[in-house]
């Protein structure tokens, strides 16, 4: 039994953030499901995993920006169930369809602007700021055309071979990285939670 979430956090948690339990937690639980008829097992750690991923949502949820309503909307926790008995459980932003998942990492590790007077070119260098283009004033359709942000994918690359070139580093939430860390330690008690409602719930039929 296992659950690929909770313990170290890996090196590139500006992308992806991955905990994993202890060794000895891992025999904790396990030692603790083995009071539960076979049948039952799955279902009881799932569920004790399910809200233990509720409670980092709401942490994170706490310590993301305030006015970051569609971050907020988007956290999601999901549990998997695979053969072996070995289940899985996740806690992020989901990215699918019109989500901000591939942004919101940005606001847990923070990044680093371009200094004032200088800006970014197509291909990911930094240079002095063009002067600013003559605005146009359109007598028709004023949205004649909108470019969507998918147009801009991949803006920050080469960023770092300029690093003298940006800025202070600013909105470093760590609102995924904390949230890991406040609950790596308690996802037994969650299990074990789950399993004593079970346990009272049996004689009942």
């Amino acid at each position: 039994m296992a659950s690929a979430v909770n313990s170290t956090a890996a090196k590139r948690a500006g992308f992806k953030i991955q905990f994993r339990p202890s060794k000895e937690d891992l025999e904790k639980i396990a030692a603790i499901a083995s009071e539960l008829p076979k049948k039952m097992r799955k279902k009881i750690v799932r569920k004790g995993l399910r809200n233990w991923g509720d409670a980092v949502k709401r942490t994170m949820k706490a310590l993301a920006l305030p006015k970051a309503k569609r971050t907020k909307r988007d956290i999601a926790v999901k549990t998997k169930t695979y053969r072996k008995g070995i289940i899985w459980a996740g806690v992020g932003v989901r990215k699918d369809g019109n989500r901000v998942g591939k942004r919101s990492h940005f606001y847990d590790q923070g990044w680093r602007p371009v200094r004032k007077g200088l800006s970014l070119t197509s291909d990911g260098q930094v240079g002095v700021k063009p002067p600013p283009k003559l605005v146009r004033k359109w007598k028709g359709n004023k949205n004649a055309r909108i470019v969507p942000f998918s147009q801009r994918r991949g803006w920050r690359k080469g960023l770092k071979k300029n690093a003298a070139s940006l800025g202070t580093r600013i909105y470093r939430r760590l609102y995924i990285t904390r949230a890991g860390q406040k609950h790596q330690n308690s996802i037994v008690h969650y299990v074990n939670e789950s399993v004593k409602e079970a346990l009272q719930e049996m004689p009942r039929g």
